[in-house]
């Protein structure tokens, strides 16, 4: 049901709008007359926040259920597109990851994307990956709330997610945030990624994940669930799967 073409676009449009989509959408006025007082500094932008709207260039709103956490200039985003999202697994949904440094511009940020993921069970070629890629958005921020402008006209609303200590351990190949019981995970290559966020629960090195939103992709099968467990161990070198994945922490 989902072509290969389309899940590469939909990472592209959703985030980093690297594919062009044609004439782009009129941003709401409350947008585009955002006074330089309300710009992101890297105050303002960093933080822990949870996607609410994301309308592409063409005026189309998609529903989408993810979050995005920027801390001392690194990201991840994670998320699941799909109806409905109450069941994001079912056959169709969709699902995209990204990570990697981010600096402060005047008129808002600039991201590397070390790993750019779309994942979609239906299509034949399950996950689409692109590396090193790097773009330039508007941020504007009214204090709980953060909007931000990619180059094509998309446009994506947050609400902050009260964060403390946040914490990124760096992989080669993706980062793990922590913050509070909360974790987002992005990791992988362009053979196999794995990608999530929810909570967790930790004793010692130990670590029960509980994923609200969790995908995993190699080039021939995909996951995409909800609700799901997954045992881990996090020690000062590696994140490790219960299933045997691990992930060096770059030191």
């Amino acid at each position: 049901m989902m072509k290969t073409s389309r899940i590469a676009a939909l990472a592209a449009i959703t985030i980093f709008a690297t594919v062009p989509l044609g004439a782009c959408a009129a941003p709401d006025s409350t947008e585009a007359d955002a006074s330089p007082e309300t710009r992101a500094t890297t105050h303002e932008v960093e933080g822990f926040w949870h996607h609410d709207k994301l309308v592409t260039s063409k005026g189309k709103e998609l529903p989408i259920e993810g979050v995005f956490l920027m801390h001392d200039g690194e990201f991840l985003e994670q998320a699941v597109m799909g109806a409905p999202l109450d069941t994001p697994a079912a056959e169709g949904a969709e699902a995209m990851a990204h990570a990697g440094p981010y600096e402060v511009t005047p008129e808002g940020i600039k991201l590397t994307a070390e790993q750019t993921i779309a994942i979609s069970e239906a299509a034949a070629e399950p996950l689409s990956f692109t590396p090193s890629t790097h773009h330039d958005i508007t941020a504007a921020n009214t204090g709980d709330n953060l909007t931000l402008t990619f180059g094509s006209g998309t446009v994506q609303t947050f609400t902050r997610i009260p964060a403390s200590d946040i914490a990124i351990r760096r992989f080669a190949n993706g980062r793990l945030a922590l913050t509070g019981n909360r974790f987002v995970l992005v990791a992988g290559d362009a053979s196999e990624v794995v990608s999530g966020y929810g909570t967790f629960v930790r004793s010692g090195d130990k670590m029960t994940l509980s994923a609200k939103r969790w995908a995993e992709s190699t080039k021939q099968k995909a996951r995409i669930a909800s609700d799901l467990t997954v045992e881990a161990t996090l020690t000062d070198t590696a994140l490790t799967l219960s299933d045997g994945r691990e992930f060096p922490i770059l030191r």
